[in-house]
């Protein structure tokens, strides 16, 4: 595994299918240019999907001098469209300009098994996904086949989109061990995979791939 890279970093990884893709990865005070650029796309583009993946860490909390406990939560947003991906790491709070990013109806964003996450994201930011689509359930209802919604997303693309994504090569995720670690380059590449997978479906189930 290499060095953990910065806080805050530009790069650009080849997808599987051969597509390059600039991925930001950026704290969420720092979010907002990229946001918009996400939702400036969509609508110059008239391509209203938005791939949305996520990564849990553990949060520390202390109840005393001698006692601390720990408690998961979403450490990590994974945000992806013909764009790029942007990652955008979570800190105590999310900032005004994610909570409203989040909550335009217009924008359809797509992921696998959302509703742990829906959740987790409205108790602990505040952040109400005004429009979320659960590609777990609709790739059993579209292609008639019910032992997909158990996929993850990277099962779910090889199926959908019949292209070979090799699994991740980091059996554990830094972001599960706590919140304030930095990321190896390999989890970063791992982290814009699974967003632009998630995209690519979410298109291709919703009918609005070209």
């Amino acid at each position: 595994m290499s060095c953990p890279c910065p806080p805050k970093m530009s790069l650009v990884f080849p997808m599987s299918d051969g597509t390059p893709v600039v991925t930001e990865l950026v704290p969420c005070e720092d979010s907002l240019p990229y946001i918009y650029l996400l939702l400036e796309y969509a609508v110059e583009n008239g391509d209203m999907v938005i791939g949305l993946d996520t990564e849990w860490c553990m949060k520390e909390i202390k109840l005393g001098v001698f006692r601390t406990e720990y408690r998961p939560r979403v450490g990590l947003l994974k945000l992806c469209s013909g764009f790029g991906c942007v990652l955008i790491r979570l800190e105590n709070s999310a900032s005004d300009s994610l909570k409203r990013f989040f909550a335009v109806k217009d924008i359809m964003f797509a992921g696998i098994r959302m509703k742990e996450d829906l959740q987790n994201l409205r108790e602990e930011y505040g952040i109400i996904i005004r429009n979320a689509v659960d590609l777990s359930e609709l790739s059993a209802k579209v292609l008639g086949q019910p032992q997909l919604s158990a996929y993850g997303v990277r099962e779910l693309a090889s199926k959908v989109l019949s292209i070979d994504i090799p699994p991740s090569r980091s059996l554990l995720s830094i972001w599960a061990i706590r919140s304030d670690s930095f990321p190896s380059l390999e989890q970063v590449e791992s982290a814009a995979t699974d967003a632009y997978a998630t995209y690519k479906v979410g298109r291709r189930l919703l009918g609005t791939e070209s």
